[in-house]
């Protein structure tokens, strides 16, 4: 998207928020009306303002994204004309795949089948938490798990000591709660999806993606530190 057509939504957003603004400005007793029940016609142009504002600031984030992953296409080309794993529509496959899969896995306690899509040392440490919630009677329900966004954000080929890596960007929502299985009572809304944003890295090794490290999107200050 073309920042010409954020200031064009901008144009209609404020034409959308002014036009009964100013029909309200004319007439004094729709003012003393909505006075009366304590809104104000500039607590309602502050937050129309404050949403719209929210609103530009995720499209400039995912443009972000959009531009950092057009960066890295030159790098990724070249070692896709190598190799096919390279290729960006295999790779994101690849993480989508992962992704669902260690989602339904990680509710239904059967994270034995996902041991072979990530690193030994993440694997254990994720067994770790489920054999304490699970010592605790507790079980993590995931539902609706979708994928909103992926982008390729950082990536490095292999060399002599270190193998190639690659970072995406997931932004995602899903039902998410803890069920205390004795006493069937949840922890939060077990009703409505959340949304959230992580950052998953996956290493390539023996010919295959494994994913290696996740971060949630407040511990990323800078997508450069993803290495």
């Amino acid at each position: 998207m073309k920042f010409s057509k954020v200031i064009y939504m901008f144009l209609l957003v404020s034409i959308l928020v002014l036009t009964p603004i100013t029909a309200l400005a004319g007439t004094e007793a729709v003012i003393s009306n909505l006075s009366s029940k304590g809104i104000k016609i500039v607590d309602y142009i502050a937050l129309a303002g404050t949403g719209f504002v929210v609103f530009v600031l995720k499209v400039l984030r995912s443009e972000g994204f959009k531009f950092k992953e057009n960066d890295i296409l030159p790098l990724i080309n070249k070692l896709s004309s190598k190799n096919p794993d390279w290729h960006l529509d295999n790779i994101k496959e690849v993480v989508e795949t992962t992704f669902f899969s260690i989602q339904e896995s990680w509710t239904s306690n059967t994270y034995y089948n996902v041991k072979d899509l990530m690193t030994p040392d993440l694997y254990n440490k994720h067994i770790a938490k489920l054999n304490e919630m699970t010592s605790n009677y507790k079980t993590n329900i995931l539902k609706d798990i979708k994928i909103n966004e992926l982008y390729l954000v950082s990536a490095a080929e292999s060399d002599d000591n270190n193998p190639g890596f690659i970072w995406i960007n997931i932004k995602a929502s899903m039902i998410d709660y803890i069920l205390d299985i004795r006493t069937n009572k949840v922890s939060s809304d077990n009703k409505n999806p959340n949304s959230f944003e992580e950052y998953w890295k996956f290493i390539y090794i023996n010919n295959k993606w494994l994913l290696c490290e996740i971060l949630q999107k407040d511990s990323v200050v800078n997508i450069s530190q993803l290495n």
